[in-house]
């Protein structure tokens, strides 16, 4: 997993990364800044899985950068000291919210929850041939990503031995 630190506090990025081995060992930070602007420009040049975001930051804040990218393709864990902006965040389609000083077991859960939440996105980019589904008249051809919800009809047949 691909992670990018954004913390102004250089004592709090560094605990984080350790914390983040002990936790996750496998997972590799790519960059590490507490500025908004070389954050976002790191962000368009490179493909990253996880952001781990301090709201309170040295040019600005964290949903600053948030709003920099509309359509993100990477996940955002919130690290901050200060809980009355949890709305705002789970608004801003973030993964998790964690406060500090993080607790190594909320940490490894909302890694866990980020790497389901990975791997549900990948299979679904995997399933993403039409289905033909036979209904009463014709039959009919649709995305996986399409179907809302499916409602199947088994008719129970009644079956006579010879």
């Amino acid at each position: 997993m691909k992670i990018i630190l954004i913390e102004d506090e250089v004592q709090a990025r560094e605990s984080l990364n350790k914390m983040l081995n002990l936790v996750n060992p496998e997972t590799k930070v790519l960059f590490e800044s507490g500025h908004i602007a070389n954050s976002i420009e790191f962000l368009k040049a490179n493909t990253v899985d996880l952001v781990f975001l301090d709201l309170h930051l040295e040019d600005g804040t964290g949903f600053d950068l948030l709003n920099s990218f509309p359509n993100r393709s990477f996940k955002v864990i919130i690290t901050t000291a200060y809980d009355d902006k949890a709305v705002e965040a789970y608004r801003s389609n973030t993964a998790d919210y964690l406060l500090k000083p993080i607790n190594p077991y909320d940490l490894g859960d909302a890694i866990k929850h980020v790497k389901k939440q990975l791997k549900l996105e990948e299979l679904t980019k995997k399933v993403e041939e039409p289905l033909t589904l036979k209904t009463t008249k014709s039959f009919i051809r649709i995305l996986p990503s399409d179907i809302i919800s499916l409602i199947v009809c088994i008719t129970k047949l009644k079956w006579k031995a010879p």
